[in-house]
């Protein structure tokens, strides 16, 4: 039978700074079940520092591929916990750390629904950092196209057909990139509690460096907008 890989969530073990119960499950972190307070907000940059992240906040585990549908219900979940309307007659500390938990929350929730800012996001966290400086680089395999397609514009002759070829391999590129980091990310989510032949580190290098690739891409299809504006409307 295969194996599937098995995400273990800790429970909470610190407690409420306000009434000291005990603080059980992900919504409790936020706002004490037994009180009511809201808690003091710790984030964390890394993982190996004490503290949350936008993971911890809606619940859900530190992985690249997420479920939408259970990103949307705890983020309403804790939103409806956190509602200002809540802490009108609350001490001002406590209308303030609902603030600031409530601004966390929104952060944790754009980052986390988008994939792209997701993986930089768990980059970061796991301490790699996600600079592109250096690597804002045509590929190779459309390289030689590109610079025809500009020296063809550079003589004014230029041609629709010309850029819709480029476009289809553009598109074609921008598939296969997009499957790529797919792989990557599907394979660094077994690695989660798993051991495997190729490094976690290796892996998020490889992921980092596919994603300014298709960072590129998507530049370059503006790019390409650009000059069929330009020579199209001549």
């Amino acid at each position: 039978m295969q194996s599937v890989p098995v995400v273990v969530v800790q429970a909470s073990l610190h407690n409420c700074e306000s009434c000291g119960q005990p603080l059980e499950g992900f919504l409790a972190q936020h706002v004490c079940q037994a009180c009511g307070w809201p808690q003091k907000l710790v984030t964390r940059a890394l993982v190996t520092e004490p503290g949350e992240d936008y993971f911890s906040a809606l619940g859900v585990p530190r992985k690249f591929l997420q479920d939408r549908a259970e990103l949307e219900k705890n983020f309403y979940a804790v939103s409806r916990l956190l509602h200002p309307d809540r802490f009108t007659t609350a001490p001002l500390q406590a209308q303030r750390q609902s603030l600031e938990r409530m601004s966390f929350l929104n952060e944790a929730y754009r980052t986390l629904r988008d994939p792209e800012a997701r993986c930089l996001f768990i980059l970061r966290l796991e301490g790699v950092s996600t600079d592109p400086q250096g690597s804002q680089s045509i590929p190779m395999e459309l390289a030689e196209d590109w610079f025809d397609l500009q020296d063809q514009e550079d003589q004014e002759n230029l041609e629709k057909p010309q850029i819709d070829q480029f476009e289809l391999k553009l598109r074609s590129f921008r598939e296969k990139s997009a499957q790529n980091i797919a792989k990557i990310e599907e394979g660094l989510d077994g690695l989660v509690d798993h051991s495997q032949s190729v490094p976690r580190t290796t892996l998020l290098q490889e992921l980092l460096k596919a994603i300014h690739v298709q960072s590129y891409l998507k530049s370059l299809e503006k790019d390409v907008e650009r000059l069929k504006a330009k020579v199209f409307t001549r």
